[in-house]
């Protein structure tokens, strides 16, 4: 029951054209994250988004910002957003304990952000197919050292189905639409 939808947040974590631009996988990262935050619109998971300096590094990525228009906004110049004492606080505030990370780097911005969580007592979620960084090792190696200290690594998808609980309800059509690109 550590999954349920009533006890998940969805935190993207600086999704920014400029950081993006250093991304390899930085088409597939964004169709991934603009696929979960459809999916997760369905559910009603709070969202919080953070950019990384947005004087010098942009804002987040277009496709994503429209998606994040409900969400709680947090500019930071931290490594982790959880050092943002109003971040933090909000997320006292919402009284949920799982929270579910996506966005870059996932060996600096992502890690560092999961790691305070887990010094909280959140549980942590890294969908790894929404998360990335500029080197293929950096990525592998940040996911290593998630699941090491605790985070819990799983697809997207895979967290979406959780929730759907079953197929042949109007909900499940929905999402499946979502996740097959056809809306």
């Amino acid at each position: 029951m550590w999954l349920d939808k009533e006890n998940c947040v969805i935190m993207v974590i600086d999704m920014q054209e400029k950081l993006l631009n250093a991304i390899p996988s930085k088409e597939e990262v964004i169709k991934n994250n603009e696929i979960f935050l459809k999916a997760a619109s369905e559910f009603s998971i709070p969202l919080i988004f953070t950019e990384q300096y947005p004087q010098g590094l942009g804002e987040t990525t277009e496709i994503l910002k429209n998606l994040l228009k409900q969400a709680k906004y947090f500019e930071k110049m931290t490594f982790s957003a959880l050092l943002l004492k109003e971040c933090e606080d909000y997320l006292r505030k919402l009284n949920r304990k799982v929270i579910i990370l996506t966005g870059i780097e996932t060996h600096i911005c992502v890690l560092c952000t999961a790691l305070e969580l887990l010094e909280k007592d959140y549980t942590v979620v890294v969908p790894p197919d929404t998360t990335a960084s500029r080197k293929d090792s950096f990525y592998s190696w940040g996911l290593s050292l998630l699941r090491q200290e605790g985070a819990r690594v799983m697809p997207a998808e895979s967290i979406v189905f959780y929730w759907l609980k079953e197929a042949g309800t109007p909900q499940f059509k929905k999402v499946q639409r979502i996740i097959l690109g056809k809306e």
